[in-house]
């Protein structure tokens, strides 16, 4: 029994570890400590070395009374050992799922794996609390040992029923640890892939008609400033009116389209710099803007739709480059950061523009408003944005203050979780 519940306060200990970022590095010197504690236990209670050890100490370093006492306290220092060290398991593992990604399956699947262990270890205690316990008595005179009556409940019934919720509880832990297990090792192959119901607009139809928005308007202005003779004036009256429809009838699709999925992959976020960086390039010219990507050695990964998010990027970027270009100042700067600690992925958009007036902030998120003309701008860059970060289970944040420039600010959950 004693040996039983040894092992079962070691095993905790080496299972809450896994779990926890905080003793990675100094695992080995716990386990090793925890490790000699534990033998020292076992040495102290099992019956034929608890014989040799009287025999060693008695009578010469204690007496018979001196011995008994000197039991009781040991018993008293090593099952209050046990029982802090499952509490601080326990309390390891609620902090592993409150430092987990705010990803609905992932933080399940950790709470299923703090609460299961919990129950195990809260029935533990309540039969166990007592354990490890002296179960012998030797005389040394007689030499002879007699063994201690185990102490019981008086209630027998909760004997017959402890096992069945031993194997209960016994039979949850297995199931959400091995839950969790799994996913680990799909994170770990980069093959996680979580549908989400994007409950506003679908994200991919409203991004095809963003973009198409967008290269119809460059057209219609570019028209627009063509000087042309007067037999072709009907010509380019005709193009402009079907450009028009066209872009009347991209709205139509953008309203109406209700629903959609996107898949959450584990991504590469400085690769996905990169690639936003590029395709922004294609379209907006940067020679007078001075820019820098500051990413920081050892980034995570994160969990995001890979060509959704993209796009919610480059719209952020094009936003900062547009105020950029509407600003007099000769040091445009542009700045794309990336951070992270135990919990949030930061990226930050920052411009030295001219900012944003504070009555636009209100609804710089609101789908098709624009405080700039609606032939060059539709004014929903920003709100596809807004629920593409909103479906990656991330925040989209921006501050303004005229004059200085504006930074938005993407949070995402980190899903670096050991």
């Amino acid at each position: 029994m004693n040996v039983a519940c040894i092992f079962f306060v070691f095993w905790s200990l080496q299972f809450a570890l896994s779990f926890s970022r905080w003793f990675k590095a100094g695992r080995k010197v716990i386990t090793l400590g925890a490790g000699i504690l534990l033998a020292a236990e076992w040495a102290v209670y099992d019956p034929k070395m608890y014989v040799r050890l009287y025999r060693v100490v008695y009578p010469f370093f204690f007496t018979a009374p001196q011995m008994t006492v000197l039991q009781k306290r040991l018993n008293v220092l090593f099952q209050g050992i046990n029982v802090t060290v499952l509490l601080f398991c326990a309390a390891l593992l609620f902090r592993y799922f409150w430092q987990s990604p705010r990803v609905r399956y992932i933080r399940n699947s950790t709470l299923g794996v703090a609460i299961s262990f919990s129950l195990l270890v809260g029935a533990y205690l309540f039969l166990f609390s007592g354990f490890p316990t002296n179960l012998v008595k030797y005389s040394r005179i007689a030499d002879m040992t007699t063994y201690n009556s185990v102490r019981l409940y008086s209630h027998t019934e909760i004997y017959f029923v402890f096992p069945l919720v031993f194997l209960a509880l016994g039979t949850l832990a297995v199931f959400t640890m091995r839950r969790h297990s799994l996913l680990r090792a799909d994170m770990d192959n980069k093959s996680l892939q979580i549908a989400q119901r994007i409950d506003a607009s679908a994200v991919t139809m409203r991004t095809f008609c963003h973009y198409m928005k967008n290269e119809i308007l460059a057209l219609s202005t570019e028209l627009s400033e063509l000087s042309v003779a007067d037999e072709s004036r009907a010509l380019l009256r005709q193009i402009q009116e079907h450009c028009d429809l066209l872009g009347t009838r991209l709205n139509e699709i953008h309203q109406n389209v209700r629903d959609n999925t996107v898949q959450l992959t584990s991504v590469s976020l400085p690769a996905l710099l990169n690639g936003a960086m590029d395709d922004v390039r294609l379209h907006k010219r940067l020679d007078d803007i001075i820019w820098e990507m500051r990413i920081p050695a050892g980034m995570p990964e994160v969990l995001v739709d890979s060509e959704h998010f993209r796009q919610a990027v480059i719209n952020i970027i094009e936003n900062a480059i547009e105020a950029l270009e509407a600003s007099s100042r000769a040091d445009k700067r542009l700045v794309i950061e990336a951070q992270y600690n135990a919990q949030w992925v930061t990226l930050c958009v920052c411009d030295n523009g001219p900012g944003i007036r504070q009555e636009d902030m209100v609804n710089i998120f609101t789908p098709l408003y624009s405080s700039k003309p609606l032939r060059y701008n539709w004014g929903i860059g920003l709100s596809i944005a807004y629920k593409i970060v909103g479906a990656c289970n991330g925040r989209l944040s921006v501050d303004s203050k005229p004059g200085e420039g504006t930074t938005f600010e993407i949070l995402l959950p980190n899903i670096d979780v050991r």
